[in-house]
């Protein structure tokens, strides 16, 4: 139970901290997953040596793409996350096992 509670709370301070309110800006120079759209249907995280959480997505072909997040962001991904799986209405069920309520994200920011 005791690790339950801090997990929430380290889930609730680290949503705090993020800036949800500024608009995502694409500064794509380089795309080395190639040009074209990549669908992950896998998604593996691991934690490094270094406490960075190694988040992979991996498609059907088996690419793997892979981004290094630490805690705060890790929380603020699957923050994220949640809100567009709900939106999409797509036949998911991620569980986050706290009742905080968070900031509501507008639409045009998630994507």
């Amino acid at each position: 139970m005791a690790c339950k509670s801090i997990i929430s709370f380290q889930r609730e301070t680290a949503i705090a901290k993020t800036d949800f309110s500024t608009p995502y800006e694409k500064k794509v120079t380089t795309r080395p997953a190639g040009e074209e759209p990549q669908l992950a249907n896998r998604l593996k995280i691991k934690t490094s040596n270094t406490a960075l959480h190694v988040v992979s997505f991996v498609t059907k072909e088996g690419k793997d793409i892979s981004i290094s997040l630490n805690n705060q962001h890790l929380h603020s991904f699957c923050h994220l996350l949640a809100q567009v799986v709900s939106k999409a209405k797509w036949a998911l069920e991620l569980e986050i096992e706290d009742k905080f309520q968070a900031p509501h994200i507008a639409p045009e920011q998630l994507m």
